[in-house]
């Protein structure tokens, strides 16, 4: 398959969003109380983007045929470093390739380019993240040489709203304030004017 790897362009931002949502629909299968407010995001999305695409720190980086998107990467360089470690780090952020070209080495174009563009930014360790549900993609990182690291653990909690208790130490419930006799501004007024 003929196709190029360039830096992304502002252009190209409506294709980037439409891959964005098919990958976010995937994810939705896999995860879905983790990734059901997706679509309200797009405007953000596409605005993070449209940054990305001009910025010193965050890159979008295209594999189209012609003018058509086959799938991108964005990357960064977080400045900010975990206390764990000291070096420059580098993250992948979303790698997407359009599901009828995977398999085609469309996605190891991308992370060797996002790795290179992320060398050239200073980094010394590249990081991301990859749902644990995601078995093709786990298995696609570790063909290209990447180790798991860390597990992140999640789990649903009620979205019922509690006041506590007056025994619960965490959430307590607020005793309502007590009251002076004098504590009122109107009585207050009225004792001064009925003086």
């Amino acid at each position: 398959m003929n196709f190029t790897i360039r830096p992304g362009k502002a252009y190209q931002i409506p294709q980037f969003t439409k891959l964005w949502l098919s990958l976010m629909e995937e994810h939705e299968a896999l995860l879905p109380h983790y990734f059901s407010n997706y679509r309200r995001m797009i405007r953000r999305y596409e605005q993070t983007l449209m940054h990305a695409v001009d910025s010193d720190y965050r890159w979008v980086i295209a594999a189209a045929r012609q003018r058509s998107v086959l799938g991108f990467i964005t990357v960064y360089i977080d400045d900010h470093p975990s206390m764990y470690h000291l070096n420059r780090v580098g993250f992948l952020g979303d790698v997407i390739v359009h599901a009828d070209y995977r398999g085609q080495g469309i996605g190891k174009a991308l992370i060797d380019a996002g790795i290179r563009r992320l060398e050239l930014a200073g980094a010394d360790l590249v990081e991301g993240y990859v749902l644990a549900k995601n078995k093709q993609m786990l298995s696609f990182m570790k063909g290209q040489g990447f180790t798991p690291q860390f597990v992140r653990y999640s789990r649903e909690l009620s979205t019922r709203q509690s006041s506590g208790s007056a025994n619960d130490p965490i959430m307590p419930r607020k005793r309502p304030a007590a009251r002076t006799a004098r504590s009122s501004v109107s009585q207050i007024l009225g004792d001064l004017t009925s003086e």
